[in-house]
């Protein structure tokens, strides 16, 4: 999956950024009120995987729609953010593979 460089959430646009390293080493964060969303290239001195990337990337976007919605105890919960993160990442792959087909489908 190509990750964009920007996305919305709740009419909010939000820059996605590739950092070197990321502070306190974590894989990736989304401020809301600075409208940013931080992926990192090195986990823990690690080169991080493109797929690995992608589940970060649907994680944070996870977090940022809890955080709009007032969820803030569920985006607070990593175990669930992380499981249903983990879920929605094939279903959207199946989706842009779908629109893919389609559009060559349709040369």
């Amino acid at each position: 999956m190509v990750i964009p460089k920007k996305i919305r959430i709740g009419g909010q646009d939000i820059s996605v950024v590739n950092k070197e390293r990321l502070d306190n080493d974590i894989l990736g964060e989304i401020c809301l009120a600075e409208g940013v969303l931080q992926i990192a290239d090195t986990f823990r001195n690690i080169k991080q995987s493109e797929s690995s990337k992608t589940n970060t990337f649907i994680h944070e976007i996870v977090h940022g729609i809890l955080d709009t919605m007032g969820e803030s105890k569920l985006s607070k919960n990593e175990r669930f953010v992380c499981t249903f993160a983990s879920l929605l990442v094939d279903p959207i792959e199946e989706i842009i593979k779908a629109n893919m087909s389609r559009e060559e489908d349709n040369e």
